[in-house]
């Protein structure tokens, strides 16, 4: 698996790559949380075209390349409370924000960034 290979399909391909990424890490017996080891995660706000694409994205900066870390709100809480308690947290740099909260809006974006925060993570927003 490459880094960016997700978003080389076609965003109407996105939700089905990560359904597949989310089946995958489980049945390689990962569990819903953070292993990378680095203290900061970037994200591209230029490669997410909506909300699959998004945890995609965030997949990918958190746990490498066909990385999973929530595919929903819920999920992503999920992954946060097992990261916060196995672990410290982390930074997201999320670069070309405001691309990402033009294309999926502020309904979606900034549940987000409050779930992130309210688990420890600090966003930065570029």
């Amino acid at each position: 698996m490459r880094r960016g290979e997700w978003a080389r399909s076609p965003v109407s391909c996105h939700a089905s790559w990560l359904h597949v990424a989310q089946n995958a890490w489980f049945a390689a017996g990962h569990a819903a949380q953070r292993y990378g080891v680095g203290d900061i995660c970037e994200l591209d706000g230029e490669l997410i075209l909506g909300e699959a694409s998004f945890y995609c994205a965030l997949g990918e900066s958190v746990n490498g390349p066909g990385g999973y870390f929530g595919s929903t709100l819920d999920g992503l809480a999920d992954c946060l409370a097992t990261t916060r308690a196995t672990s410290s947290m982390f930074e997201l740099i999320w670069k070309r924000y405001d691309d990402t909260r033009e294309r999926m809006g502020e309904a979606l974006v900034s549940p987000i960034i409050e779930v992130l925060r309210e688990f420890g993570v600090r966003v930065t927003l570029r």
